[in-house]
């Protein structure tokens, strides 16, 4: 589960937390190395609509803000959140998305990130849906549609080698994979009233499925996902018990809590700003 979030509250909170109330944008291609990037975008809404494009646009980032240079307006983020702003590197290819209204969607190509940790993310062809009439903050009303229906795809998805998931599999009694990092193929994610179903597959020295179901909430004023595991297969294999056990000894004194069947992950860093 913590895998498919990651790209999801990323994107969906660094929109929210930017001050922005109602977004859509098109094709949108970036390149960033720190402290400077480059992009363009077929079309862009905030409030008000754009003629189509292509335009392009410039990133820098400052001591305290982040700088976006446009043919038409310059923008600036300041103290933007920290998860943000210390991005080493980010590419973005074919990003069309839009928040704020009813349905929120998005989807891509690909995108691949480097934190400020050094650890490196990638997604190929995700699209996704959140569907609600929430009220309230764009950020909360993000979190609450979500939870009332949200469906999540990706092709592929590779994280580093020591991301929680590659940990659990290690310990697991399961083949070993050929290479260091596990990479996630055909993900789907779906959230209906705050049940979540995920399914991947993962390249093991065979392709195996797995399936987590159970039930999804928030405390903390949403700064904590809470995650009620009912049940972890991979294959036809039940480790949902081994599968707790294991995550519990590895995340101790992490952001990610465990007292099964209950699974609480901290978003504050999320809402941490520069």
């Amino acid at each position: 589960m913590h895998l498919s979030l990651i790209f999801l509250v990323f994107f969906f909170s660094s929109l929210s937390q930017a001050g922005l109330e109602k977004l859509s944008v098109t094709k949108l291609d970036l390149d960033y190395t720190a402290p400077v990037g480059s992009g363009s975008f077929e079309r862009l809404g905030v409030g008000m609509g754009l003629e189509n494009g292509p335009y392009s646009f410039q990133i820098t980032r400052t001591e305290e803000a982040l700088e976006i240079v446009t043919p038409f307006a310059d923008l600036t983020w300041t103290k933007p959140l920290k998860v943000v702003y210390d991005l080493k590197a980010l590419s973005v290819r074919g990003l069309s998305a839009a928040v704020g209204a009813k349905v929120h969607s998005f989807e891509g190509q690909a995108v691949a990130l480097t934190s400020g940790q050094g650890d490196e993310y990638q997604a190929q062809d995700w699209r996704g849906t959140c569907e609600g009439v929430a009220s309230g903050p764009l950020h909360q009303r993000l979190f609450e549609d979500c939870r009332k229906k949200l469906s999540l795809s990706a092709r592929r998805i590779d994280v580093p080698e020591d991301f929680i998931l590659s940990r659990i599999l290690s310990r697991l009694p399961l083949p070993a994979t050929r290479d260091t990092a596990i990479p996630a193929r055909n993900l789907t994610l779906t959230v209906g009233e705050g049940r979540f179903a995920l399914e991947l597959y993962l390249k093991l020295v065979f392709t195996a499925a797995l399936r987590v179901k159970g039930d999804l909430s928030y405390e903390d004023d949403y700064r904590t996902l809470v995650l009620r595991v009912d049940e972890v297969r991979v294959g036809e294999l039940q480790i949902t018990g081994l599968f707790l056990r294991t995550l519990q000894e590895l995340t101790r004194g992490a952001d990610v809590k465990v007292t099964p069947p209950f699974v609480r992950i901290g978003l504050g860093k999320l809402y941490e700003h520069q």
